[in-house]
């Protein structure tokens, strides 16, 4: 049985992720999202994912604490809300423009 405590904590787990997070899929939140590249693929390591990650590690250490679990887990739950919470790697959009001023150089 889960403790008291686990429900208000993922509860404000996941007001807490909403408020950090942008409104929808591929608007900026007010944190800035973990992103890297290799070679041409961006890998984007979102919010829901970190949490689970954290939930494994302290649950594979043998630290259990509802209310952490509780914030984590109310994380995870909040992403999973968007449309693209499955793209964690993906191919990197390339610009085919090498120089495109907007003016002509020099004239004649």
């Amino acid at each position: 049985m889960l403790p008291v405590s686990f429900i208000p904590a993922n509860l404000i787990g996941f007001a807490i992720a909403k408020y950090v997070s942008g409104a929808e899929s591929g608007v900026p939140g007010r944190t800035k999202s973990l992103r890297f590249n290799i070679k041409s693929y961006t890998v984007h390591l979102h919010h829901w994912f970190l949490c689970l990650v954290m939930i494994g590690v302290l649950a594979y250490q043998g630290i259990y604490n509802s209310i952490v679990f509780g914030l984590l887990s109310g994380g995870s739950l909040q992403g999973l809300t968007y449309r693209d919470f499955y793209k964690l790697i993906y191919k990197k959009k390339t610009n085919n423009k090498i120089f495109s001023p907007k003016e002509p150089i020099g004239r004649i």
